[in-house]
């Protein structure tokens, strides 16, 4: 910022220079010898420095602190998405499974119809019979007394 603040007073003063990099090259130049010479020293006579090496160290180590973090949590969904894929696979193998003894009662229960119309069938026309016995007992009683009267004829 103070960088600026005298680029902003060099124009103000009416300093002026007809290459505009020329000028901002002196700012600059200026600006780094008046930083290195400006460079704060702490009460005990250590430059300020340290200290902010002291606070880089601190935030790598937070920095790596958290991306240890980081990676468990990643082993740890990494994890959880093998158990979820071995569970899918399972689940999809019992599924297959599922669906073939579905296939194979249905088509056992087709069988079974099948064969519930035909024996239905028999049973109706042994029922009719059963409905008719009596009138066939009295048809077949006719006969035979027909044939009875034939032979002793």
């Amino acid at each position: 910022m103070e960088a600026q603040d005298r680029v902003n007073e060099q124009l103000d003063s009416g300093i002026r220079n007809d290459n505009p990099f020329e000028s901002v090259e002196q700012t600059d130049v200026q600006s780094m010898s008046d930083d290195a010479a400006e460079t704060p020293v702490k009460a005990d006579g250590q430059p300020e420095t340290d200290d902010r090496e002291e606070d880089r160290l601190e935030s790598e180590n937070r920095v790596s602190e958290q991306l240890d973090l980081l990676i468990g949590e990643i082993d740890r969904a990494v994890d959880i998405i093998q158990q979820l894929r071995r569970e899918i696979a399972e689940l999809q193998q019992s599924k297959h499974e599922l669906q073939e003894r579905l296939e194979n009662q249905d088509q056992a229960i087709s069988e079974l119809q099948t064969e519930r119309e035909r024996l239905r069938s028999i049973y109706d026309d042994n029922a009719s019979l059963i409905e008719n016995k009596e009138e066939i007992q009295r048809k077949i009683e006719t006969m035979i007394s027909r044939l009875d009267s034939v032979n002793t004829a």
